[in-house]
């Protein structure tokens, strides 16, 4: 990792805070977790465990653990502040795990941190509960507590039946969207400490927060005492105050502004979770909040609804003979950074930082057209 030139003259105190605002304390790393029941099975694995295969998300993967493998080679100081990420009884390794081989590039392991991150896992193959088929390696999720899943409306491409998406609802209702409660239900048994299931949702200006409401212009303000011939005092209304016309995509990208803004301001001032990587940052939602501003919280709280409800009849079946492991539910937000304002054009920043040298050129510049110019008037003349 390369440092600035001016890094060697800092107090240990700024080089301490730098490589702590680097080092992502709240990580989130993301992974993709594939089962390949029918391909294990062809090549020989046995029938009675479930092999799943952990590794780094694909192509563009911004996870955290990255970041800190990098940042805790740098120099001694980066790695006095990294080093709690990726040693002592919190960390934990999730990749290379079996069945891929062990390398020795540490900057290629992804370690996380039990405590502080969020494992955000996107799932392909078939879900089955560790009830049914232990996993291969019964401890590659243990000390987990909080796990996120993509929330997505649209339905998978393709043949239906396919594990596209292994928590789609796979009912006879073809414009059914929902997330499966079984399935999600069944995914919560591979982590055994679990804590707090997320659906995770990015917010754009398009279709993921709702419209405000129709804007109203205030009531003009009434004024004046002039009388009329017959001595009643005359009520003179004042004109309406102007305001800007918000057009729809306006108001669209207002309300969207106001809704990332809000839930960011929300998290942070009441202690919500709040998780980074090298790309985004994470915001808890409240209930209440999302509720308000969301689209996509409606057909989620079904859901949550749904699994919660599962849950309670399950545990009124006493003949169930597997243990129900319940955790808390809740929304993750997170949305594009805002863009930078422009800035100057190219020529004006030249003319700030060397005001002579512009004088001159606009100098050449009226010399060389006057002298086009008598040239073009001389050639007239002849």
């Amino acid at each position: 990792m390369s440092l600035f030139s001016f890094y060697e003259k800092l107090a240990p105190e700024l080089k301490i805070q730098i490589w702590k605002e680097a080092s992502y304390e709240h990580g989130m790393h993301t992974f993709q977790v594939v089962h390949d029941r029918w391909g294990d099975i062809s090549a020989g694995h046995p029938l009675g465990t479930q092999l799943l295969r952990v590794s780094p998300d694909k192509p563009t993967d911004h996870s955290a653990w990255k970041a800190r493998q990098k940042a805790g080679r740098a120099d001694f100081f980066s790695w006095s502040v990294v080093k709690k990420f990726l040693t002592g009884p919190s960390a934990k390794k999730l990749f290379p795990l079996h069945p891929f081989p062990a390398t020795e590039n540490k900057l290629k392991e992804a370690v996380v941190h039990l405590e502080n991150d969020m494992i955000r896992v996107k799932f392909y193959g078939t879900i089955i509960p560790t009830w049914i088929r232990p996993l291969e390696v019964p401890t590659m999720f243990d000390g987990i507590k909080r796990v996120a899943l993509d929330y997505k409306i649209q339905a998978p491409k393709g043949n239906r039946d396919l594990p596209y998406n292994p928590f789609r609802c796979r009912c006879d209702d073809p414009g059914h969207f929902k997330y499966c409660p079984t399935g999600l239900f069944h995914f919560i048994t591979y982590f055994p400490d679990l804590e707090k299931l997320y659906f995770v949702v990015k917010i754009t200006p398009v279709v993921s927060v709702l419209s405000p409401p129709a804007l109203q212009l205030p009531p003009a303000p009434r004024r004046g005492t002039k009388r009329n011939h017959e001595g009643d005092p005359k009520v003179v209304v004042a004109p309406q105050p102007t305001m800007g016309v918000l057009t729809r995509t306006g108001a669209r990208e207002k309300a969207y502004l106001d809704a990332c803004e809000h839930f960011k301001v929300t998290a942070l001032n009441e202690g919500l979770d709040f998780f980074q990587d090298q790309q985004f940052e994470y915001y808890e939602a409240k209930h209440e909040d999302a509720e308000e501003k969301l689209v996509l919280y409606q057909p989620i709280q079904e859901t949550f609804r749904d699994l919660q409800t599962l849950w309670a009849a399950l545990r009124a079946t006493h003949d169930f003979p597997y243990p129900i492991h319940e955790v808390e539910l809740g929304v993750l937000v997170y949305f594009d950074k805002p863009k930078e304002p422009p800035s100057k054009p190219a020529k004006e920043r030249r003319a700030k930082a060397n005001p002579t040298k512009t004088k001159l050129t606009k100098k050449k510049i009226t010399k060389t057209k006057s002298k086009i110019t008598k040239a073009k008037i001389t050639k007239a003349k002849k």
